[in-house]
């Protein structure tokens, strides 16, 4: 007797809100970057209690064109949506994404690779750290629904191709550190 068929996943990112197309760049070149798949980051930017998602979008290399076309209804770069979860007053609940990154203060453009999410600072608010192929980018996060770009300011702004990083309490003294792994020495030429 065979099961019915039943779907596992159902696709819901458009009705909640969530309008993003990963762009890979893909010129044809075959580019050891355009092969990896880009990170997201499930966090609460606004400290509402609800998860808060951030997709890291990847951008052309090199001087090719690429074989597919971006998509046209959706600026280039990364994307911070905030959860604007409804609840109604029977108890139903209608999950729901506004795209906040133009408000927040987000311009990250460049080819990226993964997202870490931690409060560096200690200020109580979360902050992102940005892993690119090229320089990786801190965000803080400022509290007011804005983040400021502190690459600079904090030293991180590594070159390498920069992929996993984590934040977490390495020596134990109550304030985040952050590990970066950088996937190996490479360039387009």
């Amino acid at each position: 007797m065979s099961e019915p068929d039943v779907e596992w996943f159902v696709d819901r990112a458009a009705e909640t809100g969530l309008d993003f197309v990963h762009f890979n760049g893909m010129t044809g070149r075959f580019y050891q970057p355009e092969m990896a798949g880009p990170g997201a980051g499930l966090f609460d930017y606004d400290n509402d209690g609800d998860l808060d998602v951030y997709l890291v979008q990847g951008d052309r290399l090199g001087d090719g064109e690429p074989l597919l076309p971006p998509p046209a209804d959706q600026p280039p770069g990364d994307r911070l949506y905030r959860n604007d979860l409804e609840v109604a007053a029977d108890g139903e609940r209608r999950l729901r994404f506004t795209d906040v990154t133009a408000e927040a203060g987000i311009a990250v453009r460049g080819y990226g690779m993964g997202v870490a999410a931690g409060d560096m600072d200690n200020d109580g608010w979360t902050d992102l750290y940005l892993t690119r192929f090229g320089r990786n980018r801190m965000l803080r996060n400022r509290g007011d629904g804005t983040f400021e770009d502190v690459t600079e300011r904090s030293g991180t702004g590594d070159p390498g191709w920069g992929v996993p990083a984590s934040f977490f309490d390495y020596d134990r003294d109550g304030r985040l550190d952050l590990f970066v792994g950088n996937y190996l020495g490479y360039t387009l030429a």
